[in-house]
């Protein structure tokens, strides 16, 4: 009986923990300034971040994707970010495959500690982060 009581408590602590809210996740003023800077636009608009592998198609299509969807969004600016050995072969991708949009090519590493690679991020002027990946499919 008296781990009844016990496990009930134990139960509904981890009930609680289960639904609480996980803490926001902000980016610091440099890095959001500098990601900002890199692609040009208005300031009051949110940015939707993804650092990806410039030789990968799959990421390639994927930049397509995010430049469809979010072509009509005013106050949404996609930044995307492009790691390669080969930016040529880059340029020339983004070219056949009609990206409008600014692609930043990066330099020694610049990102690599500091975005996540291959995720797709959206950032609001205050500089709070949310996974944007599943919610890009229903925008």
């Amino acid at each position: 009986m008296k781990y009844t009581h016990t496990l009930t408590l134990l139960l509904v602590v981890l009930a609680i923990s289960c639904n609480a809210p996980a803490p926001k996740e902000i980016m610091n003023k440099s890095l959001y300034e500098r990601v900002a800077g890199l692609c040009p636009g208005p300031a009051k608009n949110d940015l939707v971040i993804y650092y990806f592998d410039g030789d990968c198609t799959m990421c390639l299509a994927k930049v397509r994707f995010i430049e469809q969807k979010l072509k009509n969004k005013n106050s949404i600016r996609p930044v995307f970010i492009a790691k390669t050995p080969n930016p040529a072969s880059l340029e020339f991708n983004l070219h056949s495959l009609n990206i409008a949009s600014c692609v930043y090519v990066e330099k020694d590493n610049e990102f690599e500690k500091t975005l996540n690679f291959l995720k797709i991020v959206k950032v609001d002027k205050d500089r709070s982060i949310t996974n944007f990946e599943n919610i890009l499919h229903n925008y």
